[in-house]
């Protein structure tokens, strides 16, 4: 493994491969289905906590089979075209970074964890755990498939042309931001959600929970098809210029196509009213 002295900064690592001797082995029908035999190193590449190094640079680089992250990083960092694969614990653990052309597969935690910066044209899947999973970082260009969790999560900041399918929770998911040009489809729970913000041109099909879901915000151009409950739920905001169709009859409404709260409002959308 690589560890990182808290005096040094400003550290470029390229093309190579890190391979520890953890084992992994499937242990269900689900691809994130696993169990782990901690062998070799805990991380890849780490810092401290305590003494986090700065300027970091993480290039074509392949970290495999590590008892916990493959990467952890606490300090600011740019990494580019790496592959975390089969590691114990998080696939890439970057506090501070910007991340792009990252893979993560079949890590036992969360695939991709970046708390503050952006992530981009990156992709999770088969992690035992949340595949994308952000603070108020900025995420575009990104793609969550069969994780055992949320495919992508974030906190606060804005996401945009995502795309999340077969994971185990909610396919894409965030507390307070903008989600757009977004797509959930075949989640076992929610295919959209956005707790507190907008969800604008987005589409959401066949999940087993509801297909759009803004507790406080709005939803505007947005599909939702084939979904287990609700098409489109919009709480105390507006749901604008939004079609719902051929979502799954509940006995709280008439057809479940599009629910807006007594609170909120509806403007143009397809079906007009319940």
């Amino acid at each position: 493994a690589i560890d990182l002295a808290a005096n040094l900064n400003n550290i470029q690592i390229r093309n190579g491969n890190i391979s520890s001797g953890t084992v992994r082995t499937s242990s269900g029908p689900q691809s994130w289905q696993a169990t782990f035999v901690e062998k070799g190193w805990s991380h890849g590449i780490q810092d401290s906590p305590f003494a986090s190094v700065q300027g970091v640079l993480l290039s074509y680089l392949t970290i495999e089979k590590c008892a916990s992250d493959g990467i952890y990083l606490s300090g600011s960092s740019a990494i580019e075209h790496l592959t975390a694969t089969a590691n114990g614990g998080n696939g890439v653990y970057a506090i501070q970074s910007s991340m792009t052309q990252v893979t993560a597969t079949l890590n036992g935690s969360m695939g991709i964890v970046g708390y503050r910066g952006c992530i981009s044209n990156s992709t999770a899947s088969s992690n035992g755990y949340v595949g994308i999973d952000s603070g108020a970082s900025s995420l575009m260009a990104v793609t969550a498939s069969q994780n055992g969790s949320t495919g992508i999560y974030s906190s606060y900041g804005n996401i945009t042309n995502a795309a999340a399918y077969n994971n185990g929770g909610d396919g894409i998911s965030m507390y307070q931001g903008s989600i757009s040009h977004a797509t959930g489809s075949s989640n076992a729970n929610n295919g959209i959600v956005a707790y507190e913000g907008s969800i604008t041109d987005s589409s959401a099909s066949y999940n087993g929970g509801i297909g759009i879901f803004a507790s406080e915000g709005s939803v505007s151009l947005c599909r939702a098809t084939s979904n287990f409950t609700v098409g489109i739920y919009v709480g105390g905001g507006v749901a604008a210029h939004c079609v719902a169709s051929s979502n799954s009859v509940n006995v709280n409404t008439s057809d479940n196509q599009i629910e807006v709260a007594p609170t909120g409002q509806r403007d143009a959308c397809v079906p007009a009213s319940e």
